[in-house]
């Protein structure tokens, strides 16, 4: 089957054939469409970047560098606001997942208990543990009184 659309060849690192190999594997999307996927979303991202390179080619030496110095100073200005913003976030992170070698994230590492056995988290959020084995029967209703 013959397509008109451009083709390309594309190297990927071990981790990112690793990451889209998985997420190829779990949705069964082909990993070029997810390729794809991720560019068309960053698209007008790369448009905006082109019109500007196209536009830093045209200009003169010394505006060129009035550019780069205006970037670096906007640059300083920014690091600090940023490094604040990722300070301030960090305090509401509570868990931190663990990154295996691969650089995936890993379950976290189960805590023991003195005894040595493993803890076992309760399988309800309401603070409740249900019985193991039968499920309590539900208690019968009251009939409504007719009018």
């Amino acid at each position: 089957m013959a397509t008109k659309k451009h083709r390309i060849t594309v190297s990927l690192t071990d981790q990112q054939y690793l990451i889209l190999s998985s997420i190829s594997g779990n949705t069964g999307q082909p990993m070029s469409y997810l390729l794809v996927d991720m560019l068309e979303s960053a698209l007008p991202v790369y448009e905006k970047m082109a019109v500007t390179f196209d536009n830093l080619k045209k200009l003169s030496d010394s505006e060129k560098e009035k550019f780069v110095q205006s970037l670096t100073r906007f640059q300083q200005d920014f690091e600090p606001i940023a490094e604040q913003v990722v300070r301030q976030s960090a305090l509401h992170l509570t868990v931190t997942p663990a990154v295996r070698p691969d650089g995936l994230f890993s379950e976290p590492a189960k805590k023991k208990n003195p005894s040595g056995a493993a803890t076992v988290a309760p399988r309800t959020n309401r603070g409740v543990t249900p019985p193991t084995g039968k499920p309590a029967k539900p208690k019968p209703r009251k009939a409504s009184k007719a009018v």
